[in-house]
């Protein structure tokens, strides 16, 4: 009880006593510092409102402890709002950062296929042909070039608002086309147009006015360049004839220098030696006497370039055979003596026989005797499906002695013995007195005829054979 007394005199002691203490030492009031903000923005020339009301951008502001909403704008940008909360004391800067505004383009023309470069405020170049989309454009003004063959080039700006709306422009060009026709020989030939491929089938090429190089060619041909004025809305018509290039050709004849050639029919000197020609077909004939003919067709093509060899020629000769049956019967071929027929030691006289004839050759033969009463002369034709002939001569010879195989008879004197053919004799015998002559035919195996005198033959001519190609040295 005694311990709650006292407690209850302490508190009413502290009641008393606690006012006055306060009263006594009254504390000075507390200052409080304001908060500034400053707002920086990208761009800088950004509008700031806060609360609504603008305030200048990159500058300090004094504003109560808060919340505060801060609205960005700029022209040609999406506007931004940032919350920002500053408390007494502080000194507080913020950034806002504007996104531009973007559009889309359409780039249209007149004239289908225009090409365009727009280049963009970031320094990158748009390009294509009309019609041409072209996204992510922010506003601004860019450098456009329009431009085809055939029209002035157009170099222009294109500006872009800032409301961000797409936007469709128009590209208008002046046209100076003019046109080109082309005669073209061959009609195949390859055109270009200032060093560019065209694809060119007899149409008309559109061109802008101006002087343009024009080059045609073709393989195998002379390339042709002219240097063309075309005019605005006018027709030029050129003509190209390519000349072709030549071909080249040579003919070599191993073995024989003095073979004949021919090219299509006429004549060459030195066929060996490297010659020009036009591109064609071309027959080759090679000929020389007592050889077969060589022959070879060969294409040429323009520029190309054959040598045609002809290793060897193939001998090609044909013979005569001659059957006189008398010795010492002189022989001449085309009015040059060759031989005399050799004495047969059964009778008569060696068949003759002449080798070395040209196939195709034409021969005059003569034969000529001492006692026979006139030259005979035979003309023989080598063919080249007769290549060896057998030529019988039948002479008339005087004194000659005739007897009949079986023994039984002779005659001798002036005798006249003619060959009617090779199986009968006509021989003529005078009568005894010499006034007169009797004739009669006689089959030619039933008597054997000899000469007399005997017939002395040269001694330059002892063989019954001679060779016309060994003696003309072929």
């Amino acid at each position: 009880m005694m311990l709650k007394n006292i407690l209850i005199c302490m508190a009413a002691c502290l009641l008393f006593v606690l006012p006055a203490a306060c009263k006594k030492k009254e504390a000075e009031p507390v200052k409080v510092i304001q908060p500034t903000l400053m707002v920086r923005t990208m761009p800088e020339e950004a509008v700031l409102l806060i609360n609504g009301k603008m305030i200048p951008a990159g500058n300090k502001i004094q504003l109560t402890e808060g919340n505060y909403t801060v609205l960005a704008e700029a022209e040609g940008y999406i506007p931004a709002w940032k919350n920002i909360t500053v408390k007494n004391g502080e000194n507080k800067t913020e950034t806002i950062t504007l996104e531009q505004t973007k559009t889309t383009a359409l780039l249209t023309s007149g004239e289908s296929g225009v090409r365009v470069s727009l280049k963009k405020s970031d320094g990158s170049v748009e390009a294509g042909s009309t019609p041409l989309y072209v996204t992510n454009l922010t506003a601004g003004e860019y450098a456009l070039t329009a431009e085809k063959p055939g029209f002035t080039t157009q170099q222009s700006s294109f500006k872009i608002d800032t409301k961000g709306m797409s936007v469709q422009h128009q590209i208008q060009l002046d046209n100076t086309i003019g046109y080109l026709e082309l005669a073209l020989t061959p009609a195949d030939s390859v055109v270009f147009v200032n060093g560019k491929e065209v694809a060119y089938n007899g149409q008309r090429l559109p061109l802008s006015e101006g002087k343009h190089n024009i080059r045609v060619e073709k393989k195998g041909y002379a390339t042709q360049n002219a240097e063309v004025e075309v005019k605005r809305k006018n027709t030029t018509m050129v003509e190209f004839n390519l000349r072709e290039k030549p071909a080249k050709l040579s003919v070599v004849v191993k073995g024989h220098p003095d073979a004949v050639v021919k090219i299509n029919g006429q004549e060459v000197n030195s066929p060996e030696k490297w010659q020009e020609v036009p591109a064609g077909e071309y027959k080759i004939q090679v000929n020389k006497p007592f050889y077969d003919e060589e022959e070879k067709t060969i294409v040429l093509k323009p520029e190309q370039e054959e040598q045609i060899v002809i290793n060897d020629l193939k001998r090609n000769t044909g013979s005569v055979r001659l059957h006189l049956e008398h010795p010492g019967v002189i022989i001449s071929l085309d009015g040059k003596k060759i031989g005399a027929t050799q004495p047969d030691p059964n009778g008569g006289a060696k068949d003759f026989t002449v080798e070395g004839l040209a196939v195709g050759g034409k021969y005059k033969f003569t034969f000529e005797h001492p006692y026979q009463f006139a030259s005979v002369t035979r003309n023989v034709t080598i063919k080249k499906d007769n290549k060896h002939v057998t030529l019988r001569v039948p002479f008339t010879i005087a004194n000659s002695t005739i007897k009949y195989r079986n023994g039984s008879n002779r005659i001798s004197g002036r005798v006249f013995v003619k060959e009617i053919s090779d199986k009968e004799l006509n021989v003529t015998i005078p009568t005894k007195s010499g006034k007169g002559a009797y004739s009669e035919v006689i089959k030619s195996e039933e008597v054997i005829v000899d000469y007399l005198p005997e017939v002395k033959i040269d001694p330059a001519y002892q063989t019954s054979f001679f060779d016309l190609l060994k003696s003309a040295g072929k």
